[in-house]
């Protein structure tokens, strides 16, 4: 199967040895022999970069913009990046704009979360852009925990079976997440209830407290920092969404390594599963949060300007000051995933995204999409 991004490398005619030998020798560490061509170190000096993002959420920005401040320092001239929100349309605003604006420069990169990959596979109206032609410089996962509040049948993994009976999942919209629970819970011989519409998590939250809502999904770090408040609400940890090893095999996050996987759940379930659409469906689903933030530059970048970026923002990353203050403002490291394994992920899942399966008219675009219903005139 062919891939969206390749390993983005210069490519030229080879170069006669004596020349290439004596151009070698020239080049002494910010210089890269490729072909007949030098590739200097892009120099950033002077310059301002705009680092677009689709969320306004306190949270995520300030996470981007606590880590570029670290990646500037590694980009040559340490230029000023600045973070701007451009918010709506599930991600495919600021991907439009991204798309339509950012000159291939390395003066402008941007964010594209999970839905707008979703809306872009799917071919949904108003995508204006194209993943397969941008460029991956990093990535960042996401790790969900499913729960169950006060009202649930089941209040632990071990109640994910046919007595629990229907129950209702809360969300703002359709995804991933939802898409998880209505296969899980089918297999367990339970469906559930999808109700969207919820403003946010924290009406969630409120809804399971009160026992209007039996289940629902909040981000793993979220889940951490308040796990005292959570206790105290009679709200209990279900499954997660679980994280990848290098191998592609989904592991529990070691943060709540207690509680089970959805495929863990899912097979114990179905032991058979392996080879099914649904299990196959599942497993799209946890893969597609380890890419559940992808950040590029623009098509036509230079590949000089590209690995620059991912030189950058990998020094940043990894950077114990940055650790040290990211978990201090946060009480998490940053869920950081090399660009190359960011690739991969994207790649796999994007094609996955365009089987006929999660198309419009499929049975995986109903429950990560559904039907919008007209209005009553």
């Amino acid at each position: 199967m062919a891939r969206f991004f390749d390993n983005l490398t210069l490519k030229g005619s080879a170069a006669p040895l004596a020349a290439s030998v004596l151009m070698a020798g020239v080049a002494a560490g910010s210089m890269t022999m490729t072909g007949t061509a030098l590739a200097a170190e892009p120099d950033f000096t002077g310059k301002k970069i705009t680092f677009l993002t689709p969320h306004r959420g306190a949270d995520s920005v300030l996470s981007l913009k606590t880590w570029m401040k670290y990646a500037s320092k590694n980009l040559k001239g340490n230029p000023e990046i600045t973070v701007q929100s451009k918010f709506g349309g599930g991600g495919v605003t600021a991907a439009n704009f991204f798309a339509a604006t950012a000159k291939p420069d390395g003066l402008t990169a941007s964010m594209l979360n999970l839905p707008a990959f979703i809306s872009y596979s799917v071919g949904r109206k108003g995508v204006k852009y194209d993943i397969s032609t941008m460029k991956v410089i990093a990535g960042e996962a996401a790790v969900y925990v499913h729960i169950a509040g006060k009202s649930a049948k089941a209040q632990d993994a071990s109640g994910v079976n046919a007595s629990a009976g229907e129950q209702s999942f809360g969300t703002r919209s359709r995804n991933f997440n939802v898409m998880t629970a209505q296969i899980l819970w089918r297999a367990a011989g339970s469906p559930v209830r999808v109700v969207t519409g919820f403003r946010g998590n924290d009406t969630v939250i409120q809804a399971l407290a009160s026992g209007e809502l039996n289940l629902g999904y909040i981000y793993m770090q979220a889940w951490m920092r308040n796990l005292k408040n959570y206790a105290d609400l009679n709200i209990k940890p279900i499954y997660q969404m679980g994280t990848l090893d290098a191998a592609g095999n989904i592991m529990r996050d070691p943060l709540i390594k207690d509680v089970p996987t959805a495929d863990e759940l899912y097979l114990k379930l179905k032991p058979n599963a392996k080879g099914t659409q649904d299990y196959k469906a599942l497993r799209t689903a946890m893969s597609m949060y380890q890419i559940a933030k992808g950040f590029f530059l623009p098509a036509g970048t230079d590949a000089a300007i590209v690995n620059a970026w991912r030189t950058a923002v990998d020094k940043g990353a990894k950077d114990p000051a940055f650790i040290a203050e990211h978990t201090k403002l946060f009480g998490f490291p940053l869920a950081y995933v090399p660009w190359a394994q960011a690739s991969k992920n994207l790649n796999d899942g994007l094609a996955t995204l365009k089987e006929p399966y999660f198309q419009p008219g499929g049975e995986g675009y109903q429950l990560i999409i559904g039907t919008r219903q007209k209005k009553k005139k």
